[in-house]
């Protein structure tokens, strides 16, 4: 494990810490943990250990350098890129549909298609009820609610709007990007597009008696 001093601004070990003695006493002199973890997908970009440092009270995270592929197969970062995309909509599918009923929020859970296709079958199934009949879900942090037939139709649709929504966000990024003339367009297409494309989630405000 690393440290960083924030005094001297230097890199310390752990063997070091040890041996100097200062192991246990790294708050008092503004020694913290150094975390060198990133989150880029190296197989779009360069990442390199920048030597600079972004101290704050508890923790220093390393500052990378991170430098886009340019050099790469035009074809194959393209399709890096695509893979992004889908990992991206994945996490997002599998997130659940945030919803609001009775002041509390909860998360419908949107794992796959198996999941819409059974919210659908309930929605079937409530359409067919009296409005104020009351149906049980169980939503993704696992607790039961208690909610009218005409509530779930309306929550129901509302998860399935959202779904295609970011499936269409997803395809209209790929479609983009693999009409980019060039690298480095791809590339700004690419950057411009994976955090900003996405609809917003909520959460949808079920009202009680409407």
């Amino acid at each position: 494990m690393l440290y960083y001093n924030k005094q001297t601004q230097e890199r310390i070990s752990e063997r070091q810490l040890q041996e100097s003695g200062l192991l246990g006493h790294e708050e008092k002199l503004g020694i913290v943990p150094l975390v060198k973890e990133h989150g880029y997908d190296t197989s779009l970009y360069y990442v390199q250990d920048s030597g600079r440092v972004n101290a704050g009270d508890k923790t220093a995270e390393v500052v990378w350098d991170v430098m886009r592929k340019t050099d790469a197969d035009t074809g194959e970062q393209k399709q890096h890129m695509h893979a992004s995309v889908n990992r991206k909509r994945d996490v997002l599918l599998q997130g659940g549909m945030s919803f609001s009923y009775q002041s509390e929020s909860h998360t419908l859970q949107t794992r796959g298609v198996e999941d819409i296709i059974n919210w659908v079958g309930l929605q079937i199934k409530a359409s067919q009820l009296p409005q104020d009949t009351a149906l049980t879900l169980r939503t993704k942090e696992n607790v039961t609610i208690s909610i009218p037939a005409g509530k779930v139709v309306l929550l129901i649709d509302a998860a399935v709007a959202l779904r295609e929504q970011i499936m269409a966000a997803s395809w209209e990024l790929k479609d983009s990007i693999a009409a980019a003339k060039n690298l480095e367009k791809a590339y700004e297409i690419y950057e411009a597009g994976i955090d900003s494309v996405w609809p917003d989630n909520g959460p949808i405000l079920i009202q009680e008696g409407e």
